[in-house]
């Protein structure tokens, strides 16, 4: 049985039973991941994929669901927030 601390909530969470999230600089628990993901985001689709190298830096992507190389919305980076973070960047200056 593996347990972590879900970093929004504080509460102890068995991950053999509970879906974690990697959020800032730990974990957070499927309940508390949902409510915190912006609602804006319906038009992106986020992924985890740990890459077989010890470099961090590009295991979350998000892409937007229309898009088509070679546009700029994708983003790729460390945690989920950085991706997010990313992404409303891009959001913010194109469409003001």
């Amino acid at each position: 049985m593996s347990m972590f601390t879900c970093e929004i909530c504080d509460n102890l969470v068995d991950s053999d039973w509970v879906e974690c999230w990697e959020w800032e600089e730990g974990l957070a628990c499927g309940d508390c991941f949902v409510e915190n993901t912006p609602e804006n985001y319906e038009e992106w689709t986020t992924k985890f994929d740990a890459k077989p190298i010890p470099i961090r830096a590009f295991d979350w992507e998000i892409t937007h669901n229309d898009y088509d190389p070679p546009d700029e919305r994708h983003f790729t980076g460390p945690t989920l927030l950085s991706v997010w973070q990313q992404a409303t960047e891009y959001e913010e200056l194109n469409h003001e």
